[in-house]
């Protein structure tokens, strides 16, 4: 390629050699033992880095649970945790015994009722406990009166509602909407109905509200259903009871009857009794 010199003027030729060129950094050969030094550094580097990630995030993690296991939590002591109730029967004068039959009669397996009400309308609320022990039994239910101090007072006698039987539940509604509770009794047998005469006193009027169910009265509930601003009574009936029917263990001995029982004792008496009615009705065709 011609050209001129620049000092002296003349015409020169210059000639391209690119066997002497330096090649970009790209192109630069790389030896063999740094081509191997290069590929066995970057998978250790990567490794080692991943190891010390984790290393850190459970060395993080040890801190965090070490430094939370080292303090107790708001409200807890180092000791033996706080008690949330404390047994205040006897102190209160809630003293009570709940008596039951143990002679395999099923309704004794069932544990009575209580009912918490304000019967005098003092602002605090008063127990009534349900016995157990059957019409034979001196054991009565039992009115306790709440005092102004937290207290309770014994005022079952002359009360009305210190009656006998086999008690299940008690239920407090105001049935004829004059400002004060009345008490609805279920038992084995029967259920009792009692208005609240005021100053502590109860009269049973069971008879005269139209209330009869002979059965096995267990829950019952206060609602007005229809909407007539009275109280109206549903009552749930427990297991078709035959005091008959004894019910054995594993080992045949006689022992507490279990509700399934009666169902299969009900099954098969009403089987048996579909199965005479369709003999009855085969022999009446045949003649």
């Amino acid at each position: 390629m011609p050209g001129r010199d620049s000092q002296t003027g003349h015409e020169v030729e210059l000639v391209e050699n690119t066997k002497h060129q330096i090649p970009d950094t790209e192109e630069l050969p790389i030896p063999d033992n740094q081509m191997k030094r290069r590929r066995r550094s970057r998978p250790e580097f990567g490794v080692w880095g991943l190891r010390f990630g984790w290393c850190l995030v459970f060395g993080v993690w040890w801190f965090v649970v070490a430094a939370g296991c080292g303090k107790a939590s708001p409200g807890t002591s180092v000791g033996s945790p706080p008690e949330w109730f404390a047994d205040s029967t006897a102190p209160a004068g809630l003293h009570f015994t709940h008596v039951a039959g143990t002679n395999y009669f099923m309704p004794d397996q069932v544990g009575s009722g209580v009912a918490l009400f304000d019967y005098d309308n003092d602002g605090r609320l008063d127990v009534y406990l349900v016995q157990n022990g059957g019409p034979d039994s001196s054991a009565r239910n039992q009115l306790f009166h709440q005092e102004p101090d937290g207290t309770f007072k014994n005022v079952s006698a002359a009360s009305g509602l210190d009656v006998i039987g086999r008690g299940m539940g008690a239920f407090a509604g105001d049935v004829n909407n004059d400002g004060l509770p009345d008490m609805l009794v279920t038992e084995y047998g029967a259920v009792r109905l009692f208005q609240n005469l005021g100053n502590g006193k109860f009269r049973e009027v069971t008879r005269d509200a139209g209330i009869d169910n002979p059965r096995w009265a267990a829950p019952a509930s206060f609602f007005d259903y229809d909407r007539d601003g009275w109280l109206d009574i549903v009552v749930g009936n427990y297991v078709d009871y035959d005091p008959t029917h004894v019910c054995s263990d594993v080992q045949g001995r006689q022992y507490f009857c279990a509700p399934k029982a009666f169902y299969r004792h009900e099954h098969s008496t009403r089987e048996k009794r579909d199965e005479a009615s369709r003999w009855c009705a085969a022999l009446r065709r045949s003649h």
